[in-house]
């Protein structure tokens, strides 16, 4: 009952939207959260190819070859990079401030939304799961450890965008062509990630939905040797 009567806190529960089947056949009997791929969203910003728009820092550099066919194989190469660096795991928060009142409260709650019930809880014939957010962040670091992994967590950042960018070197769209030609894709993509992680996982400009990841936004694995590698498909959150 303290999921509801004199609640006051927005940030102590979350809220996780799935099937029924998904919650009975592995969730909960093997108290595991699957960590999904970016390319499985249904998101546009996640699912698609991200356009980058290739940028120097010296005059003396050759923008020449970059043309329009070279800056979409370049910006599907380095979206590949990125996303596959990147594992997901989807979460609703509250909505502060709450009253302690639960019908007062009741749409302001992570698991009362009713989109989300349409698109991950089985059209309305699945499940919430409501997890301690403290606990579920305790539980994740002690199996997704630094160096290997990071674990990154933040809520959702709604913002409008300008149609026309005027891109920059602090701009998460932008490649720095030298850094990338120096360093070769796969160490530029990683230092990219590095720099850039949260305007490019956790920012979109939509503002209708409220979701959050909460705090396995992404999780990246190096392999000791260019600080990159890949996370297999297969890799799971064990709740217990």
């Amino acid at each position: 009952m303290d999921l509801i009567v004199g609640l006051t806190d927005a940030g102590r529960f979350i809220s996780h939207y799935t099937t029924i089947e998904t919650a009975i056949e592995h969730i909960l009997p093997k108290r595991r959260l699957r960590i999904g791929t970016f390319s499985r969203t249904n998101d546009p910003k996640e699912n698609k190819t991200w356009e980058f728009q290739p940028g120097a820092t010296r005059r003396a550099t050759n923008l020449v070859k970059y043309n329009l066919h070279a800056t979409q194989e370049l910006s599907r190469g380095l979206t590949a990079q990125l996303k596959g660096r990147a594992r997901v795991v989807c979460f609703c928060s509250d909505q502060g401030p709450l009253t302690a009142t639960p019908l007062d409260d009741i749409y302001q709650r992570g698991f009362a939304k009713a989109r989300m019930w349409a698109q991950y809880g089985g059209a309305h014939t699945g499940v919430c799961l409501v997890f301690d957010r403290l606990e579920l962040e305790r539980r994740i670091e002690q199996q997704f450890t630094a160096p290997k992994f990071a674990a990154i967590g933040a809520p959702i950042q709604y913002v409008n965008r300008r149609i026309i960018r005027d891109f920059g070197p602090n701009d998460p769209y932008a490649i720095q062509v030298e850094l990338l030609e120096a360093m070769g894709m796969r160490k530029y993509a990683q230092a990219h990630l590095e720099r850039f992680h949260h305007r490019l996982f956790f920012r979109k400009s939509d503002r209708l939905a409220r979701r959050g990841r909460i705090p396995l936004g992404s999780l990246e694995q190096h392999d000791g040797r260019s600080s990159s590698g890949l996370w297999s498909r297969t890799a799971r959150c064990n709740l217990r």
